[in-house]
């Protein structure tokens, strides 16, 4: 459901205050908000978010911000099904996270792509981002996004029909979601290691 009205006119107003009081701040109520709309399927607060961001210093004066957007809109661009574009936005913001050397959203980037061509059913390149993703994951200790790309290689290792690895990783997952105490996660974990096409 769209969010319309006198609902989006306050949070874009909310936005453009916190954006003109902190830079880096605003930058976070930015991405709160583009979140919170972005879960809630609310695709038309997202675009206007966007149009806020490019019309803000915080974002313009800002690789950090420019990378923000290009990230933010990738995602948008997967949930409503246009591919292409989101290949186009990733690819911008990897390149922005990687001169910023910001390694964690270098590997959030990477997962995302291989979530895009999974979509495609390009598995093997979808397994390349991930296994790239999961070396950066690795490096930083990040337990919760390992998890999570050892899940989704389990996905593209189980839509290539190959059960063993699609296991090992399905496995692997389940471990690391138990051990953070996430019990949606650990729950999806378990269910995708027993599931049969």
């Amino acid at each position: 459901m769209e969010s319309h009205g006198a609902a989006a006119t306050y949070e874009l107003e909310y936005v453009r205050q916190a954006l003109e009081a902190h830079v880096q701040a605003g930058l976070q109520v930015w991405l709160d908000r583009f979140v919170f709309a972005l879960d809630r399927s609310w695709f038309s607060l997202c675009e206007q978010l966007l149009i806020e961001a490019r019309r803000s210093k915080a974002f313009i004066d800002s690789e950090q911000g420019a990378a923000i957007v290009a990230h933010n809109e990738g995602l948008l661009r997967v949930r409503q099904g246009r591919l292409d574009e989101a290949e186009v936005r990733y690819q911008r913001a990897l390149s922005l996270y990687q001169e910023l050397n910001d390694r964690y959203n270098v590997a959030q980037i990477l997962n995302n792509l291989g979530e895009l061509h999974r979509l495609r059913d390009h598995y093997d390149e979808a397994i390349r981002y991930y296994t790239t993703g999961q070396r950066v994951h690795e490096e930083l200790g990040n337990s919760k996004g390992l998890a999570q790309v050892h899940n989704n290689l389990g996905l593209a290792y189980q839509s290539k029909g190959d059960w063993a690895n699609a296991e090992k990783c399905f496995e692997r997952a389940f471990s690391l979601f138990t051990q953070s105490g996430n019990g949606v996660e650990t729950a999806r974990a378990l269910n995708n290691r027993h599931y049969r096409k």
